[in-house]
């Protein structure tokens, strides 16, 4: 998957701060950062499906400003590939944005589908998401901020082993909406395209920050050994 930032006001991309992610495992200090070193982890839960992920968009709450962090390979964009893991049928990213500081609201969510056909019709779909859920973060003056970690997991009812209408499946699963509160039967109508495409429901959650973020990325990243991170903050409503 493939990273980088592109920042849009009222409609009109702005060049002067087209760039890949924040850092690379080769940077040497972080004199390049032009706003804010922003840290977060981001782990999607794909289950079986043919998922990946292609963009987030957020809004900043002050300013009104869009930007959107492209997960996917760019050559106009000069993108280059934001590394991952794979810990079983989840993705998990280090991501790494140079932004200023506000509160910033997640907007949209973009996937490719991607359907192989042994005969070579293969098809990649695009689906964008608006996310129903609403998740904010936080980004706050001084040095380098660490906000925690963002998980998107993609829901699939039991029954859907056995076929089906999703948006049928998924309204009447009872047990679904209280383990996922955001599950109203207003947000599956407000995604049934996404559902019959994706086969699911996305449900984004905030777990909090995790030590093991930190460790990793002070592994992979040598210019951030002796970074001190404060602690920003990734949230539902």
């Amino acid at each position: 998957m493939i990273f980088s930032i592109l920042f849009v006001l009222n409609g009109c991309a702005d060049q002067e701060r087209v760039r890949p992610q924040a850092i690379q495992p080769e940077t040497n200090d972080l004199s390049e950062i032009a706003h804010k070193l922003v840290f977060l982890s981001v782990d999607i839960e794909q289950g079986k499906t043919r998922l990946k992920m292609k963009r987030l968009v957020a809004r900043n709450q002050e300013t009104q400003e869009i930007w959107e962090f492209p997960f996917y390979d760019n050559l106009i964009l000069d993108s280059t590939v934001l590394a991952f893991t794979q810990n079983g049928s989840t993705v998990e990213h280090l991501v790494f944005l140079d932004i200023p500081e506000g509160t910033y609201r997640f907007t949209n969510a973009d996937f490719e589908f991607f359907q192989y056909n042994i005969v070579g019709a293969n098809t990649t779909q695009l689906v964008k998401y608006e996310l129903v859920t609403p998740v904010f973060f936080e980004v706050k003056g001084g040095q380098a901020t660490y906000l925690g970690n963002l998980n998107v997991k993609i829901v699939l009812p039991n029954e859907l082993a056995s076929g089906g209408d999703v948006y049928t499946l998924l309204s009447n699963d009872q047990v679904l909406p209280q383990i996922y509160p955001a599950m109203t039967l207003a947000a599956l109508d407000a995604t049934r395209t996404t559902l019959q495409t994706l086969g699911g429901f996305l449900y984004f959650s905030a777990p909090g920050r995790r030590e093991i973020d930190l460790q990793e990325a002070r592994r992979r990243y040598p210019a951030l050994i002796n970074t001190n991170f404060t602690n920003g903050r990734i949230w539902t409503e």
